[in-house]
C-alpha cells in the first residue's frame, strides 16, 4: 500500500498550486514504491504580472493553463491568446481593447454569460474564438433590460463569427451584418431583439458576400419603426443584391413589424412596388437551398399604422425550403422568382396583394397550404413553368384563388376552394397582350360557394393573351352564384368561361352541385355553352344540379342555352349549346333566321318562353325572337308537338341571320291535359 504521506519533494508549496511551477510531482511510498501525480488544468492568476499581455506571454503555447482574469486590464498591443490558454474571467474581470488594437481570441472561455469581461475602445476587436462554444452581448457590455442601446455589444458579439445567444431583451439601431459561414444566432429563456434603425434590415449579408450554413432560430424581434424613433421599412434579414445566403436555416422565429421580414435578393432583381403590376422580368439567382421553417410573421403594429411589404421574399434563392411558416398581416404573404417548395404554411389578411405569389422562374411546388382573405389572389402564377399547385385549401380569396399568367406546364389538383362571400374567381387569367397560359392541368378541385357574384369562377381571358391546351376536369363546384354576374371584363352567368383565342380546351366531367339557378337574363353556363368559338376543344360530360323549384330533368319541363355563331351572317347553332329535359336540340332550317327546338317526346300544347336579355346584344345580334306559325303562350290548335319552329328579327322586325355571337334562354313546359282533351303521350 502506497504510503502518500511520505513524499520526495519536503514540502509542497502555495506557489505548486497557484503559478503552476509544477505540473507533476511524485509521491514515494516506504516500501520504496512510487506515484506520479498530475494537476488537472494548472491556473495563473493574471494579476501576478504587471499587463494582461506579460501574462499571457509568460505561460506560452506548449502547456494546458486557466488564466484567470478578476480584475480590469487595457490591452495596448494586439496580441494572439493560444489554444492552451482557457480565459476564467470573473465580476469585475474586463479586459479592455484600445484602439486598433486585435485580440485574437484561440483558446477557450469560461465566463458567466451576465456578465461584462470585454470593453472594445474606437476600432479595438476581439476576434477568433474558433473554441468557444457560445458568446453573448453581455460579454461585451449589453445590458440586455429591453430600453438601454445595445447595438455595439450585440454587433461585437456577432462579429466573432461564434454561436451568439440571446438570452434577455436587447435593441440595436443599425444593421448587424453577418460575420462569417456556419454561424449561429439563437435565442433562450424569451431572449428577443428589437431594432429601431434607419438602415434597411437588422440582419444582413453585404453585396458581394455569400454566407452558408447560419442558422437563426428561435429569436423574437419587433421593428420598432417610426414610433420607435428609426424607419418603418426594414426587414428583418436581407441578403442584398448580389449578396446571398446557402444552405442556411432560419427558424422558429417571431418576427413582427418589419417591411420585408425575410428578404433574400436577386441580381438585376426589382422592388416590391413593381410585382404588383404583373410584369415579369429577368433575375439571377444561387442555388441557395435554405430552409425558412416554422417562424411567426405578423406586419401590423396598433402605434405603426404603415403598409408591410411581405412576409418571405424570396428573389435569390433557388432550391428553397419555405415551410410550416405563419404569416398574418402583411402586404403579401409569400413572394417567389427562384425555384422552391412552399409547404404546410398558413398566410392570412394580405392587406394589398396575393397570399403566395410566384414571379418568375421554375421547378416550384406548392402543397398543404392555408391562405386565407388575400387582398389580391390566393396563389398567383407569372411567368413561372413546371409548377404544382396541391392539396392547398384557399378562403376567400380578394380576386381569384389562383391566377394563371403567362405560365406553362401547371397542374392545380386535389385544392380546397371557399370562395367566401369575397372571392371572385377560383381560377382567372392575366389579359396582356403576347402572354402564353399553355399547358394547363386543373383536376379534381373542390370550389364551395357563393362566392362575391362579381366573377366567373373560372374565367379564362383571351382577347390580348392566348390560352392551350388547358383540362378542366372531375372538379366540384357546390353552392355557387352566378346569377349577378356582369361587367366587361367577365362573361355573364357563366360558371366556366372561356373567351375567343383559345385553342384544345377540354372542359368534361365537372360537376355543378347545388348551384343557384340564374335568372332568366342571365346565362349560367359556358362550360358547355362557349360563347365564342373554341378551336379544336371538347365540353362534354359536365353535369349541372341547380336549387330551383322545378329541376332541370322534370319531365314536364325542358331548358336549352342555345349559342349561335355570326360566321359571317350564316347563324350557325353551336354544338355545345346545352339542353336539358324535354328540349334535346335546337337546329337550324333553310329559312334565313329560323330555327327548330326540337322535343324528346310529343308534347301537348307546349309552352315556351325566351329570355328578353339576349347575351351578345348589340350590333349584329338579334333585336328579339318570335314564334313562327304561332304564339309563345298556350295554344290548343297546337297538339302532341315534336317541334315548335321560331326566328331571329332585326330592329325592323325582319328575319335575318344574327352576325355577332349570342346567346339566349329557351324554357319549354308542357300543358297539363283537360277532360275531353286527348292526352299527352307518356
Amino acid at each position: 500500500m502506497v504510503d502518500i504521506l511520505t513524499i520526495t519533494k519536503s514540502k509542497l508549496g502555495l506557489e505548486d498550486v497557484e503559478t503552476g511551477a509544477l505540473d507533476t510531482f511524485s509521491v514515494t511510498g516506504s516500501d520504496g514504491s512510487s506515484l506520479t501525480l498530475k494537476k488537472a488544468v494548472p491556473w495563473v492568476d493574471a494579476r501576478s504580472y504587471t499587463d494582461f499581455a506579460t501574462a499571457v506571454a509568460a505561460i506560452g503555447s506548449s502547456e494546458e493553463r486557466q488564466l484567470l482574469v478578476q480584475s480590469t486590464f487595457t490591452v495596448s498591443g494586439s496580441i494572439t491568446i493560444p489554444s492552451n490558454v482557457t480565459l476564467v474571467c470573473g465580476e469585475g474581470g474586463v479586459i479592455t481593447v484600445n484602439t486598433g488594437v486585435t485580440i485574437t481570441m484561440n483558446g477557450k472561455i469560461f465566463a458567466n454569460k451576465n456578465i461584462q469581461i470585454f470593453s472594445l475602445s474606437g476600432t479595438g476587436v476581439v476576434s477568433g474564438f474558433s473554441n468557444v462554444d457560445k458568446v453573448y452581448p453581455e460579454w461585451w457590455g449589453a445590458a440586455g433590460d429591453g430600453s438601454a442601446n445595445d447595438t455595439a455589444p450585440v454587433k461585437a458579439a456577432v462579429a466573432t463569427g461564434a454561436h451568439v445567444e440571446f438570452t434577455r431583451q436587447y435593441k440595436v439601431n443599425t444593421e448587424v451584418p453577418l460575420a462569417t459561414d456556419f454561424q449561429h444566432l439563437t435565442a433562450t429563456d424569451g431572449g428577443r431583439l428589437d431594432y429601431y434603425g434607419s438602415d434597411s434590415s437588422l440582419f444582413v449579408v453585404k453585396a458581394g458576400l455569400v454566407r452558408r450554413g447560419i442558422r437563426i432560430s428561435g429569436l423574437r424581434s419587433t421593428n420598432l419603426g417610426a414610433a420607435g424613433g428609426g424607419a418603418d421599412a426594414a426587414d428583418f434579414f436581407f441578403s442584398e443584391v448580389t449578396g446571398a445566403l446557402e444552405e442556411s436555416i432560419i427558424e422558429n422565429c417571431e418576427i413582427e413589424g418589419y417591411w420585408l421580414a425575410i428578404n433574400f435578393a436577386g441580381i438585376g432583381s426589382p422592388p416590391l412596388s413593381t410585382l404588383a403590376t404583373g410584369q415579369s422580368y429577368t433575375y439571377a439567382h444561387t442555388d441557395g437551398r435554405n430552409f425558412i421553417r416554422g417562424n411567426h410573421i405578423y406586419g401590423g403594429l396598433t402605434d405603426v399604422p404603415v403598409a408591410r411589404g411581405a412576409g418571405i421574399y424570396n428573389r435569390g434563392s433557388g432550391y428553397t425550403v419555405i415551410e410550416g411558416n405563419i404569416i398574418d398581416s402583411m402586404e403579401a404573404g409569400i413572394v417567389c422568382s427562384a425555384s422552391c417548395v412552399i409547404a404546410n404554411n398558413v398566410v392570412t389578411n394580405t392587406t394589398a396583394d396575393n397570399g403566395i405569389y410566384l414571379a418568375g422562374g421554375t421547378n416550384y411546388v406548392v402543397t398543404g397550404n392555408v391562405v386565407e382573405n388575400t387582398f389580391a389572389d390566393g396563389i398567383a402564377c407569372n411567368s413561372v413553368s413546371e409548377v404544382s399547385i396541391t392539396g392547398n385549401n384557399i378562403l376567400n380569396a380578394g380576386q381569384g384563388a389562383v391566377r394563371i399568367q403567362n405560365c406553362s406546364d401547371v397542374v392545380i389538383s386535389g385544392n380546397s376552394i371557399n370562395l367566401g362571400a369575397n372571392g371572385d374567381h377560383f381560377i382567372r387569367t392575366s389579359n396582356v397582350a403576347a402572354e402564353v397560359q399553355e399547358r394547363i392541368t386543373i383536376v379534381s378541385n373542390t370550389i364551395i360557394g357563393p362566392g362575391s357574384g362579381l366573377g366567373n369562377p373560372v374565367f379564362v381571358y383571351n382577347s390580348l393573351s392566348t390560352s392551350t391546351d388547358w383540362i378542366i376536369s372531375n372538379n366540384l363546384f357546390t353552392g355557387l352564384d352566378t346569377s349577378g354576374i356582369e361587367g366587361a371584363f367577365n362573361e355573364r352567368g357563366a360558371f366556366i368561361a372561356i373567351q375567343s383565342g383559345a385553342v384544345r380546351m377540354e372542359v368534361k366531367n365537372n360537376s355543378f352541385v347545388n348551384c343557384i339557378q340564374p335568372t332568366l337574363t342571365t346565362l349560367p353556363l359556358l362550360a358547355a355553352n362557349i360563347r365564342y368559338l373554341i378551336t379544336n376543344s371538347e365540353h362534354a360530360d359536365n353535369t349541372f344540379h341547380f336549387t330551383t323549384a322545378v329541376t332541370t330533368d322534370d319531365k314536364n319541363h325542358g331548358r336549352a342555352w342555345v349559342a349561335i355563331d355570326s360566321d359571317g351572317g350564316a347563324g350557325n347553332v353551336r354544338a355545345n349549346s346545352y339542353y336539358s329535359g324535354l328540349i334535346t336540340s335546337v337546329t337550324q332550317t333553310g329559312t334565313t333566321g329560323q330555327y327548330t327546338i326540337n322535343f324528346s317526346r310529343p308534347l301537348y300544347c307546349p309552352v315556351v318562353s325566351w329570355t328578353s336579355d339576349i347575351q351578345g346584344a348589340g350590333t349584329g345580334s338579334p333585336a328579339w325572337i318570335e314564334m313562327v306559325g304561332g304564339n309563345w303562350t298556350n295554344d290548343t290548335s297546337l297538339l302532341l308537338l315534336t317541334a315548335m319552329d321560331f326566328q331571329t328579327l332585326d330592329s325592323a322586325g325582319a328575319a335575318y341571320w344574327p352576325t355577332a355571337s349570342c346567346v339566349f334562354y329557351l324554357e319549354v313546359m308542357e300543358t297539363p291535359y283537360t277532360t275531353g282533351l286527348i292526352a299527352p303521350l307518356a
